[in-house]
């Protein structure tokens, strides 16, 4: 881990798990985890034909709705609604339980969050090796000017 964070492995790790629309993985204690990107789109149940906010989520292989609810807090959704064929028409959606596996593309109604492109919670390993990354970034000398001006 120590050296993927200092070659700058762990950068390149990333970027390539926002960019894959399948797998990625994550190390944990010298261990690999799966994860799979999710294709969620939101949009309002009364209003099918109205503007769709689309994201992705990093969730571990085999996570349920729960799952997906935790990772994406504090947003929140109504339900979750998958169709068979992968075609996301309101009238062929049926409704997923918190149980149940989570699709690779699914639709969430009544979803209320920020309009990020991508959402994930990190792993404990994750986190440590992101900390002195970020730490690092706003040591430098133009983001300490940039973070003065902003508690101005």
């Amino acid at each position: 881990l120590k050296h993927l964070a200092a070659t700058g492995g762990l950068e390149h790790w990333a970027r390539q798990a926002l960019a894959c629309p399948g797998l990625a993985y994550g190390l944990v204690a010298g261990e690999m985890l799966q994860f799979v990107t999710v294709h969620c789109i939101a949009q309002r149940i009364d209003n099918p034909e109205g503007p769709k906010h689309q994201f992705r989520v990093r969730l571990p292989l085999g996570a349920d709705i729960a799952t997906l609810r935790s990772t994406l807090l504090p947003a929140s959704f109504i339900t979750a609604r998958a169709s068979p064929q992968g075609d996301p028409k309101m009238d062929d959606l049926s409704v997923l339980e918190e149980t149940d596996p989570v699709p690779e593309a699914l639709v969430l109604t009544e979803f209320r969050g920020d309009t990020l492109e991508f959402y994930a919670r990190f792993t404990v390993q994750e986190c440590r090796a992101a900390h002195p990354m970020v730490r690092r970034f706003f040591m430098m000398a133009d983001k300490q000017i940039a973070l003065d001006r902003m508690e101005e």
